[in-house]
């Protein structure tokens, strides 16, 4: 049976996802408008809190889920 890599990548990306689940992140926001997401230190794309917190923005954060993508939870202000 032949494994095609992109189905090897999302294995990868979901495993990396459920062992960062109730651990605590950098986020980094980015997109535009309602488009936002977060982008943690390791690489994650994290769903965002509403209300979103401003582009470009940057925060410390709980992340929460079972799975690819992770939801943010901000533990404390923004750091810039």
């Amino acid at each position: 049976m032949k494994v095609w890599p992109r189905t090897v990548g999302d294995a990868r990306a979901a495993a990396q996802a459920r062992a960062r689940a109730e651990g605590e992140a950098d986020v980094v926001v980015m997109g535009s408008g309602r488009a936002r997401a977060g982008l943690t230190g390791d690489y994650l794309t994290v769903t965002l809190p509403d209300p979103l917190p401003r582009r470009t923005g940057r925060f410390r954060a709980r992340l929460e889920g079972d799975g690819a993508p992770l939801r943010a939870h901000p533990i404390d202000r923004a750091i810039s």
